[in-house]
């Protein structure tokens, strides 16, 4: 288990996720829960889509580093006559104004912002692969009480009929039985359908005929540990972050964009006057001139962007606070409410009384029908309140930037 919830940490906050040790696992053959979540994030296509736009943003900060090429001009003039003239200059182009230094602002700001939306990519899949092994595990559960029901009510409605001339009260039983005895049936059926579905996830993933087994599946929770407030480390937050360095960025390069380009070419030039010819080398500059405008209204443009991004920032920060606070707060009522909830041994005790009880005949109809359903919403409930501690627990260690250091209850 400890291994299981370690491993979501690995894959949410290493850059490289998945080492190349794991690549070509046979999701089939993994026997462990954490064998089966490293295979299915590997090969889950919206973290290769999102994997593979954060290695190209990673490609372009190189682009955007890169120089001007220089270029040659070449000119003739009066080609064949007495009186002809040659020119050769390199151009060598100069940027100006902070272009280059604006050009990698962007290019690092578009990567943090697509190494955050991978991050954030990895977070909600290895959030909801968690969430679907702990769910396939207990429609297993869910299914031995449902089935459980079943054969108890067909029992009692069976013995009911093998008796003739039933009084009234007796023919009421019996109705009772198979009433429930079809409710029963109704949510076994409810149970394997919603198993198809979380088989079907995986078999996306994996090919049709995929199927979970058994040693796949994470135990159930038994203690469930104490999270302190500790600082906001979010990956939305760090992807807000980049918006802001990017937009300072683009603002950047909306300021540099009225210098242009300085260009200065050296030149050698060869004229030929009555067949007399002459060689002479000269210099060529040539820099825009910012009279007519200097790109203000782009500037204005940018600086507007700049303001907003960070307003959405200060926001996108304080709706963080607000719910990690109450990820936290449900946590930990969530924690009570488990407190409250009689143990697994307490639940087969009185499981076992009421059959007793029902051989015995000492237990009416409507008691009988009750306490089954008592016993499968009881289950239903306990399994909500995993889920719901589990998902939480992994979004606040996600949020504190801490699951690497997480201890798994």
């Amino acid at each position: 288990m400890k291994i299981f919830f370690l491993t979501i940490g690995l894959c949410l906050l290493s850059g490289t996720w998945l080492s190349s040790a794991l690549l070509g696992m046979d999701c089939q053959t993994s026997d462990t829960p954490k064998a089966l979540l490293l295979c299915t994030l590997e090969k889950n296509p919206a973290i290769l889509e999102a994997e593979g736009l954060a290695r190209g943003a990673e490609a372009s900060v190189s682009i955007a580093g890169q120089r001007s090429n220089p270029r040659v001009e070449f000119a003739l003039e009066g080609l064949g006559s007495k009186n002809s003239r040659q020119e050769i200059s390199y151009v060598h182009p100069i940027e100006l104004g902070g272009a280059k230094e604006a050009r990698l602002s962007i290019a690092r700001a578009e990567q943090r912002l697509a190494d955050s939306d991978a991050e954030r990519q990895r977070a909600q899949i290895s959030l909801e692969v968690a969430h679907n092994l702990y769910r396939v595990r207990q429609i297993e559960e869910q299914l031995v009480q449902a089935q459980e029901n079943i054969e108890s009510f067909d029992v009692l409605a069976a013995k009911l009929q093998q008796f003739k001339g039933l009084n009234a009260e007796q023919k009421l039983s019996a109705s009772a039985y198979r009433f429930a005895l079809q409710e029963a049936r109704l949510q076994q059926h409810r149970l394997l359908e919603e198993r198809r579905q979380m088989q079907s996830y995986f078999a996306a993933i994996h090919g049709s005929d995929f199927q979970v087994k058994k040693t796949q599946l994470p135990r159930p929770v038994a203690n469930w540990p104490e999270v302190e407030l500790l600082p906001l480390q979010s990956p939305e937050l760090e992807w807000s972050k980049a918006a802001i360095a990017l937009a300072e960025g683009q603002l950047q390069a909306a300021e540099s964009s009225a210098w242009g380009n300085l260009e200065i070419a050296p030149t050698l030039i060869q004229e030929t006057q009555n067949g007399t010819t002459y060689n002479n080398v000269g210099v060529k500059v040539s820099i825009p001139l910012p009279l007519y405008q200097s790109n203000q209204a782009g500037k204005l443009k940018a600086k507007y962007q700049q303001d907003l991004t960070q307003d959405l920032a200060m926001q996108k920060e304080q709706e963080l606070s607000i719910l990690y606070r109450q990820y936290l707060a449900d946590y930990e009522q969530m924690k009570r409410q488990w407190a409250t909830l009689p143990s697994h041994l307490e639940v087969q005790q009185q499981h076992e009384e009421l059959h007793s009880g029902m051989q015995r005949g000492v237990l009416p109809t409507a008691l009988v029908i009750e306490i089954h359903r008592q016993l499968l919403a009881l289950l239903e409930q306990r399994h909500a309140l995993e889920l719901d501690g589990v998902t939480h627990l992994i979004q606040l260690k996600g949020m504190q930037h801490k699951l690497l250091e997480f201890q798994l209850p």
